[in-house]
């Protein structure tokens, strides 16, 4: 599986960078549709189901007992437009890693195929064959759902899973450390490189030198 995700997400990562598509007559000349309406669909019969349990509340002709299933259920709707605004930030955030210089391909390409689903780019519309849904649960919680060429099986990522990872300092997508940038970092606490070496951001200039102290101690 390692060598498959290798392959799939450097392939996906030269199909993003690449300018071939826009060489596609086909693509350029016709109209892509990248309006998955995940926030639509998914509170598309909310309005219904919470009237629904606001009589039954009201009539007393709850199926539950002191009507508590009824009233989880209102809780859930009225908390649930925040909680998919969280649920998609935090799910963005996370996906995002698939853009860094350092990503690791080990990581599962679905990610990377997800990200170029949510971020709009060429070749992943709905017109190209892909879908996303957001799905409202009975337990409360929200899954999405990605689906198309590039998925084999479906991705389904929950919110409730994907917060239990980030509350236990867990991510979706590894982030692997960029390790020739903390190499420079390490160069500017060691006393190689003067202080006016050194830019704002903790970071070599482009006009370091070695000093002069140092270079004379390892004389």
């Amino acid at each position: 599986m390692e060598n498959k995700n290798l392959f799939q997400n450097l392939y996906l990562k030269q199909f993003n960078e690449s300018n071939a598509i826009a060489y596609n007559e086909k693509f350029v000349s016709g109209s892509s549709d990248y309006n998955f309406q995940l926030l639509d669909n998914a509170y598309r019969n909310a309005g219904r189901t919470y009237a629904k349990l606001k009589i039954a509340i009201e009539t007393n002709n709850c199926i539950s007992e002191d009507c508590a299933l009824e009233l989880t259920g209102i809780k859930n709707l009225e908390e649930s437009p925040q909680a998919s605004l969280d649920f998609l930030a935090s799910l963005i955030a996370e996906l995002s890693v698939t853009e860094e210089s350092s990503f690791d391909p080990n990581n599962n390409y679905k990610y990377t195929a997800a990200n170029s689903l949510m971020n709009g780019r060429p070749g992943f519309s709905k017109t190209d064959g892909y879908q996303a849904y957001l799905d409202l649960l009975p337990d409360g919680s929200q899954q999405i759902v990605f689906l198309g060429p590039a998925f084999e099986t479906p991705l389904v990522i929950n919110s409730a899973a994907l917060n239990a990872l980030l509350e236990s300092d867990t991510s979706l997508v590894v982030s692997t450390p960029d390790i020739n940038k903390d190499m420079l970092r390490l160069l500017t606490e060691v006393g190689l490189f003067a202080q006016d070496a050194i830019g704002e951001n903790g970071e070599l200039t482009a006009a370091a030198k070695i000093t002069e102290e140092y270079a004379r101690q390892r004389l």
